[in-house]
């Protein structure tokens, strides 16, 4: 569920994180916001215990809306989304879109465009407080399913100038993180 503004030029940008622990699972088909068919347009991950993608969405009309993202297949032990607005892109397509490194912590460049934004998610299944370099931390929390306790985090960072973020997350055992950015 999310509760935004309305706006003719209003796009809606979801980070969605799935896992399963000790089997595979199957790569999200499909994801909707506020009814509209979303464009899955960042994806990290292969068959097996994770994934995270970033979605975007025309979705001018309605405050409130919800979220569904859909897959075929496998058992999901903990699914997390993030919810950005983003009013007055030139686009939907990504300027750049990465996936981080794996490490901790974990690493990547990304090109954003003056007068765009970028955005950011990452998880991890060990505790502690999240450290994010390149992007402003929005939130983060921790979340549980079935045998799963996942720390998450998510950035963002509007740009008023041409820039290569040096994108980082940081939180005792990060694995990889995933972010796009738009104008």
């Amino acid at each position: 569920m999310f509760r935004l503004p309305e706006s003719p030029r209003r796009h809606v940008i979801v980070g969605f994180q799935a896992g399963q622990l000790g089997a595979n699972l199957d790569q999200p088909d499909s994801c909707t916001i506020g009814g509209v068919a979303a464009t899955l347009v960042a994806t990290s991950g292969t068959t097996g215990l994770a994934w995270k993608q970033i979605w975007i969405a025309a979705v001018p009309t309605g405050t409130t809306g919800t979220v569904a993202v859909v897959r075929s297949g496998g058992n999901m032990t903990h699914g997390i989304i993030h919810v950005w607005a983003a009013y007055d892109l030139v686009s939907a397509s990504p300027v750049d879109a990465i996936n981080g490194a794996s490490g901790d912590p974990s690493t990547g460049d990304l090109v954003t465009p003056g007068g765009g934004i970028a955005v950011g998610h990452s998880t991890t299944g060990v505790a502690g407080t999240w450290t994010v370099g390149g992007l402003v931390k929005d939130a983060e929390g921790t979340g549980s399913g079935t045998g799963a306790s996942v720390r998450w985090t998510a950035a963002s960072k509007a740009k008023t100038a041409n820039e290569t973020l040096a994108v980082s997350f940081d939180q005792a055992a990060v694995n990889s993180f995933i972010a796009a950015s738009f104008k």
